[in-house]
């Protein structure tokens, strides 16, 4: 009895934190659209970029719902659930490249965008309801004050982790042209393929992860069998995209083809990242706050300072090199609370 109600109590509190984070980015999507209307106005010379701009602005609540939710599932297991969940954003890309005329305007993809977070957004509603049922009227139940405050004992956490990933597009942004920034966000998008696809060959190599019924809570002693695992997996799928690296580029065409050491960086970043998934989830089920706030914000830390040390000689250079740096800081701290507890 006591633990349905404390299941019943954590969707209420999903539900409600749903609501809220809808709410609130739906609150700066309309502060955003007064700006882009203004600097549509008052600066005509900008119409061209602000109709890319408009359908990521109006994507801000989906991606924000569609997240929060997907860490929910990820929380409770439902690998698979996180893996449809995101691939409908790059399903509607992939056919807009597709299915779009060559000579299509970059508009019609970031409509593509816009789309694809929309599903995105509807999936993940439809797989948390499924995976978090909820009577009618739970969902107004008030929050408990002891929820509600742990829930904002996370956000410096929260905060720390957002600067780690996108601190060192933010400072090529203010401190470095905008070819700087270019390319090296053709770079880091080109190499999130790994982070598309290795959650799928994850799934094709750990048959665990597609049973609902496995219960939340991971085992004690960190199985060395998950970390090979995931080294295996991100090293067959990093090393092939290094060797194609130069060809890669080269589709791109003047002036990103000569960004090939900050792609090999940035792949760096994805295989870090792969190796230390399961350890991430290991240091999240068993929640040690002060470690895991050391852990993000020491990478957060160290990715801007390096960022902002070297932008103004290495530009996107430096941006990868502090990218890598942070992953390698938090995985390898995730890796080591991991495998620090006792048996």
């Amino acid at each position: 009895m006591k633990k349905l109600t404390m299941a019943r109590l954590l969707r209420g509190v999903l539900m409600q934190l749903a609501r809220r984070m809808l709410l609130r980015s739906s609150l700066l999507c309309a502060v955003l659209l007064v700006v882009t209307a203004d600097l549509d106005i008052q600066a005509p010379q900008l119409q061209t970029i602000l109709q890319t701009y408009l359908p990521f602005v109006l994507a801000v609540p989906c991606v924000s719902l569609s997240s929060l939710l997907g860490e929910a599932l990820r929380a409770a297991n439902r690998t698979l659930g996180i893996v449809v969940a995101a691939y409908a954003v790059n399903l509607s890309m992939l056919l807009a490249v597709v299915l779009a005329p060559s000579d299509a305007s970059l508009a019609l993809y970031s409509w593509a965008f816009l789309l694809g977070s929309l599903i995105s957004a509807g999936v993940a509603a439809a797989l948390a309801w499924r995976a978090f049922p909820i009577e009618r009227g739970e969902s107004r139940l008030p929050i408990r004050r002891e929820a509600l405050q742990g829930v904002d004992s996370r956000e410096l956490i929260g905060l720390a982790r957002g600067l780690l990933l996108w601190g060192p597009l933010c400072v090529l942004a203010v401190w470095a042209p905008p070819i700087q920034m270019a390319q090296y966000a053709v770079a880091a998008r080109t190499a999130l393929i790994v982070d598309i696809f290795l959650p799928a060959l994850n799934l094709t190599g750990c048959r665990e992860t597609l049973m609902v019924t496995q219960p939340v809570q991971a085992p004690r002693r960190l199985p060395l069998r998950q970390l090979a695992t995931a080294l295996v997996y991100s090293s067959a799928f990093v090393v092939p995209l290094l060797v194609l690296a130069p060809a890669t580029l080269a589709l791109y065409g003047k002036p990103y083809d000569s960004q090939l050491t900050v792609y090999a960086l940035l792949l760096g970043v994805q295989r870090a990242n792969g190796v230390g998934r399961p350890a991430v989830r290991h240091a999240v089920v068993e929640w040690d706050a002060r470690r895991i706030g050391i852990a993000v914000g020491s990478g957060a830390v160290a990715v801007v300072f390096i960022c902002a040390l070297g932008v103004t000689a290495y530009g996107a250079l430096a941006a990868a090199a502090a990218s890598l740096i942070g992953a390698l800081i938090v995985n390898g701290r995730a890796i080591s609370m991991a495998l620090s507890r006792p048996a």
